[in-house]
């Protein structure tokens, strides 16, 4: 998901940016806020482990 869309500014369209990052935020907060701090820093770690493993056909 992207805030604005790539070859575009924000500075083109800021109404819609906003729109658009408000509804990203309050997904991300729905998704984090449930989870104590140590279930947010595995799903962090469990993240970061996946950067690159598809380019590996490491997938886990």
């Amino acid at each position: 998901e992207y805030v604005v869309d790539e070859g575009e500014g924000a500075h083109l369209h800021p109404e819609q940016v906003m729109q658009n990052l408000q509804v990203v935020l309050k997904q991300a907060l729905d998704e984090l806020l449930p989870m104590d701090a140590d279930e947010r820093c595995e799903a962090r770690y469990q993240r970061l482990m996946k950067f690159g493993s598809e380019n590996l056909g490491l997938t886990s």
